[in-house]
């Protein structure tokens, strides 16, 4: 009797894309331009950004300072007047791109609500 054959397994994919697909909450692509300060510093420079995509629980920005793991920022979205109030968040991660900015990831301190999320896409 013949055992049967095993398929070969699969490669496996892109990790940054496995990781996505276990992300809790939909991600919204987004272009809104904010501004980015860390909490710990009241006196410090608020530093330019470009959402890259949000969700209820979180945001990745688009910045020139690699914020570290840990930090606390107030990130004011542009333009929004619904977004009169800074959003607070903690980095997540700090990804170095090729074009020298950085890919931060964060999650909100106080997920927010799709009502939220809405003006923010």
């Amino acid at each position: 009797m013949e055992t049967p054959a095993l398929a070969p397994p699969t490669p496996p994919t892109n990790a940054k894309r496995q990781e996505a697909e276990r992300r809790v909450a939909v991600r919204h692509v987004s272009s809104q331009e904010a501004v980015s300060r860390p909490l710990d510093l009241q006196d410090t420079l608020s530093w330019g950004a470009q959402v890259r995509d949000v969700s209820l629980g979180g945001i990745a920005l688009i910045v020139c300072y690699p914020f570290k793991p840990g930090t606390y920022l107030a990130i004011e979205i542009q333009g929004v007047p619904t977004a009169a109030r800074p959003l607070l968040a903690r980095v997540i991660h700090a990804e170095d791109q090729a074009d020298g900015t950085w890919a931060v990831g964060c999650e909100f301190l106080k997920p927010l609500t799709p009502s939220d999320v809405e003006p923010l896409v």
